[in-house]
């Protein structure tokens, strides 16, 4: 007599179940207790909505469990102190939120945007996030700042704080043109005046010197007359591509598809 074929049952899906508070409202942070005994690792979240199959955002989960980058979350469940929101585990990098209200997706600022108001042309911007670095360049000096931001762990250096024309004056010194930091050195712990620029070149093309200077933070060093730079030049495109496969913890696709 033939054996009958027993056929698996699915697997229940993994399920987290996070409470809302006051402070994870303010900063759109969702705290996943416990998600290390699930399959979900740290790095780069991408979040659905069951039900909802046209919802879909992206947030950053640290080890500790907090997953930041929820404000579209926020604002569709109308999230508030003590809700109950129940996370379902999709893979190691996917969560399915299940809705605990009607969820709402038209959202209005309280005026319009320059954008809106001045008409400008469309055009695609790519996102800064730590995933995308490997491609990504900057378009001004402030997005130098955040990759120092994403990147600093990465280098010997501490950013500490911008420098002000009042904090050159309490240091009894006069700098022109005035560097934009000063950073900590890890290692020595000393404080270093630092510059921060997208090419090494505009700093000679502002007119720093040398002298005044100890870090040149920028992406890419493309001056030929390295003289006219400070000792240490922190090139921030040579260390991108390793720092993001580090942070998201992925393999190159030339080894995974070898």
């Amino acid at each position: 007599m033939a054996k009958k074929k027993t056929t698996a049952k699915p697997k229940a899906p993994q399920v987290i179940t996070t409470t809302i508070s006051k402070s994870y409202q303010r900063n759109y942070v969702l705290y996943l207790v416990g998600f290390k005994s699930t399959k979900l690792r740290p790095g780069a979240i991408l979040v659905r909505m069951v039900g909802f199959d046209d919802f879909e955002t992206e947030g950053s989960l640290n080890a500790n469990g907090a997953l930041s980058g929820m404000a579209k979350v926020y604002f569709a469940l109308g999230l508030k102190p003590n809700d109950k929101l129940e996370l379902r585990v999709v893979s190691k990098d996917e969560i399915a939120v299940v809705p605990l209200r009607q969820p709402k997706f038209k959202f209005r600022l309280n005026k319009p945007t320059v954008f809106a108001t001045k008409k400008l042309k469309h055009i695609h911007f790519e996102a800064f996030r730590p995933q995308n670095l490997v491609d990504w360049k900057p378009k001004a000096e402030v997005d130098v700042y955040m990759t120092f931001g994403i990147l600093e762990k990465f280098t010997p250096f501490k950013y500490c704080c911008g420098l002000t024309e009042e904090i050159l004056r309490q240091l009894g010194t006069k700098i022109d043109p005035k560097p934009d930091a000063v950073l900590i050195d890890r290692v020595t712990e000393e404080y270093l005046i630092a510059e921060f620029e997208k090419s090494s070149s505009d700093f000679v093309k502002h007119k720093h010197r040398p002298k005044d200077v100890d870090v040149l933070v920028c992406w890419c060093n493309d001056e030929r007359d390295q003289s006219k730079l400070p000792q240490i030049v922190l090139c921030l495109a040579d260390k991108a591509k390793e720092a993001a496969l580090e942070i998201l913890g992925f393999e190159e696709e030339s080894k995974t598809q070898s």
